[in-house]
C-alpha cells in the first residue's frame, strides 16, 4: 500500500500558510510515501527534513522559495527529491539566497545510502556568496544525482566524506559558480556526461579512488578544467575541455598535482597550458588535444614521457632542464639522443650543420658526399 499526499497550489495567493502545511506533511510520522507539491510558489520559513524512504515530487510550474534558509532540505536514507521538469522558468525550481548548502544530508556523522535527486533546478543568489552550495552530501553511498540544473552558487555539487562510495552523477548542468563539482574523500564516483560552464574551476578531485568520468564537458571562462589534487584516482574518458578563447594566460586544461589518474583521449582547447603534470603521474592516452602548448609545472630531466603500452619501454623522453630529447631511452645525454633504431633521411635530403649540407648520399650510385 503506497501512502500518497498531494499538495495543490493553483495560484500565488494564500502563501502565508504554505510553509507550515508543507513542513507538517513532510515531517509527519509515520510518513513514508510520496508527497507531491504542484503549482505556484511555496515559501519556507525553516529547513525541511525529508524522512527515510520519503519522496518529494515537485510539479512543473512549481517554485520552492527557501529565502535565507540553509539548508533548505535535509535528506535521510532512501529519501528523494524528484522534479517533473527542470526548466528554470516553467519547471520544478528551488531557490535560496543564503550562504551554506541548499540541499544537504541531515547528519554529517552518519552514512546515508540510496538518496536520489532528479530533474529539477536549483538557483542560488550569487557565486560569490561564501559556502553557498547547490547539493552537499557527506558520507553517502549508492546514491544518484541526475538531470539537475544548478546555478548562482559557489559550488554546484560537493561530495565529501571518506566513507562515501558508489555514487552516480549523470547529465547535470552547472553554471555561474566558482567550482562546478568538488569530490573530496568519496570513492567509486561515476560522472556521466553533463555540462559545467561559466565557472573558475570545472571539477576538483582530492582523496578519491576508483572513480571515472565519461564524456563530461567543461566550457567557457574556466581558468582550470579538471584539478586533480592529493591522492586523486580518476579515470577520465573523453573529457571535453574548452576554456576561454583568446589570450588568457594561466589557463590550464588538466592540472595534476599528485594523483594517480588516467586521461583517455581528452579534447582540450583554448588553454594556455594543456596539461600541467606537477608530479609526472598522469597517464595520458590521447589523439586529439588542441592547444597552444604543453608546459610542465617545473623543469625536470623527464618532464614528458611517451611509453609503449606496457608502461615500461620508453619511446620519447623530454628533458626540460637541459633541453634534450631521447628516443628509445629514458635518459637523454644530448640535444637529440637516439639509442634505438636508425635515422632515415629521404632521397634528395642531407644532414646539415648550421644550414649547410654535411652528408649527402646517392643510393643509386652508392656514393656518399661529405661537405656537400
Amino acid at each position: 500500500l503506497e501512502f500518497r499526499r498531494v499538495l495543490f497550489r493553483s495560484n500565488l495567493s494564500g502563501l502565508s500558510d504554505a510553509a507550515p502545511s508543507l513542513q507538517a506533511d513532510l515531517n509527519a510520522a509515520p510518513l513514508s510515501g510520496i508527497v507531491t507539491l504542484s503549482g505556484g510558489t511555496v515559501t519556507l520559513g525553516s529547513s525541511v527534513t525529508i524522512p527515510t524512504s520519503t519522496t518529494l515530487r515537485i510539479g512543473a510550474d512549481t517554485t520552492i522559495n527557501c529565502g535565507t534558509v540553509s539548508p533548505c532540505f535535509m535528506l535521510n536514507n532512501a529519501s528523494s527529491i524528484i522534479g517533473l521538469s527542470r526548466n528554470s522558468s516553467t519547471g520544478a525550481v528551488i531557490t535560496d539566497t543564503a550562504a551554506g548548502s541548499i540541499i544537504d544530508t541531515a547528519n554529517h556523522g552518519l552514512l546515508y545510502s540510496s538518496i536520489h535527486l532528479d530533474n529539477f533546478a536549483i538557483i542560488g543568489n550569487s557565486s560569490t556568496i561564501a559556502s553557498s552550495t547547490g547539493v552537499y552530501m557527506d558520507n553517502v553511498a549508492h546514491s544518484q544525482i541526475e538531470n539537475l540544473s544548478i546555478s548562482n552558487v559557489q559550488t554546484g555539487i560537493d561530495l565529501e566524506g571518506s566513507s562515501g562510495y558508489d555514487n552516480d552523477l549523470s547529465s547535470n548542468i552547472i553554471s555561474n559558480a566558482t567550482t562546478g563539482l568538488n569530490i573530496n574523500g568519496n570513492y567509486e564516483v561515476h560522472i556521466w556526461g553533463g555540462l559545467i560552464t561559466s565557472v573558475n574551476t570545472c571539477i576538483v578531485v582530492n582523496h578519491n579512488d576508483n572513480s571515472a568520468l565519461y564524456n563530461a564537458m567543461c566550457q567557457n571562462y574556466a581558468s582550470v578544467g579538471i584539478n586533480l589534487g592529493a591522492f586523486a584516482g580518476m579515470n577520465m574518458y573523453s573529457p571535453r575541455i574548452e576554456l576561454s578563447a583568446g589570450s588568457h594566460p594561466g589557463t590550464i586544461g588538466i592540472l595534476n598535482a599528485s594523483s594517480q589518474s588516467i586521461a583517455y583521449n581528452p579534447f582540450i582547447a583554448y588553454a594556455s597550458t594543456t596539461i600541467s603534470d606537477t608530479a609526472n603521474t598522469l597517464a595520458l592516452f590521447s589523439s586529439n588535444i588542441t592547444a597552444r602548448s604543453l608546459q610542465p609545472e617545473y623543469d625536470s630531466t623527464n618532464s614528458f614521457n611517451i611509453y609503449k603500452h606496457n608502461g615500461v619501454t620508453p619511446v620519447v623522453v623530454v628533458d626540460t632542464v637541459d633541453g634534450w630529447m631521447a628516443i628509445g631511452s629514458s635518459s637523454p645525454t644530448a640535444a637529440l639522443d637516439v639509442q634505438k633504431g636508425s635515422i632515415n633521411v629521404a632521397a634528395g635530403n642531407s644532414y646539415t650543420y648550421n644550414g649547410v649540407g654535411v652528408v649527402l648520399a646517392s643510393t643509386t650510385l652508392s656514393d656518399y658526399f661529405l661537405g656537400a
